[in-house]
């Protein structure tokens, strides 16, 4: 397969670049790499330049807000076909990065060229509008998440996590301090007391949700 046909099939893949005009997606086309990253890779990173647009056809990147006190605050997982709107935000604002981007799933994509995508953004109302149409949309839930450290209670946040990420979560109790900006040996109380109460079963990193019934009624609280 060549590389104008290995593009056309990532392409195609995501629906903010199939439905581009033609002159626009071969413009786009002509100028994208593909690229790809393995788990644990850290794609962009705090003070990194953004000079140029990646989109993924496979995989998760996990999108996080590094903290002084060495955790840090989960904002979004990006996944397959979205735009990132830090990346965005960051490459039309010429800015850099105030964010860390980790490969969580084996990831695949392409990089395109920042002086074509300005030129696409003028020239394809369509896809302007997809591309702030999903800005807006991630903004909201950035908003809904700050809403939810300040306002709610850690063990609603967690209940409303585990019933999220349920039944089976593989994930350790760190980890999902890291998620909720909080410590380990107050998330393992929680859970211990979750498990006490037949709620969720503990396994060695590893979640059951046994009573997710009761946790939603938390969660809602």
């Amino acid at each position: 397969m060549t590389r104008a046909q290995d593009v056309s099939r990532l392409f195609d893949a995501m629906p903010l670049l199939r439905d581009l005009p033609p002159a626009s997606h071969a413009r786009l086309a002509a100028s994208a790499k593909e690229w790809r990253a393995q788990p644990g890779t850290v794609v962009f990173d705090v003070g990194d330049a953004c000079r140029d647009l990646a989109l993924t056809s496979d995989g998760v990147i996990r999108v996080s807000k590094p903290l002084a006190n060495g955790h840090d605050v989960l904002l979004y997982r990006l996944l397959p076909g979205e735009p990132c709107v830090m990346s965005t935000a960051c490459f039309l604002g010429h800015a850099t990065y105030p964010v860390r981007g980790v490969v969580e799933q084996q990831m695949h994509g392409v990089i395109l060229s920042g002086a074509v995508v300005q030129d696409v953004l003028v020239e394809a109302p369509a896809f302007r509008e997809a591309l702030f149409g999903a800005f807006a949309g991630r903004l909201a839930g950035l908003l809904t998440l700050l809403e939810a450290l300040v306002s709610r209670r850690l063990d609603r946040r967690l209940a409303a996590l585990l019933i999220d990420r349920g039944p089976q979560l593989h994930a350790t109790h760190q980890q999902l301090a890291d998620e909720l900006v909080s410590t380990r040996e107050v998330v393992s109380r929680l859970l211990e007391s979750f498990e006490d109460h037949g709620d969720v079963r503990l396994h060695r990193a590893r979640i059951e949700v046994s009573n997710p019934t009761v946790l939603a009624e938390l969660a809602n609280r």
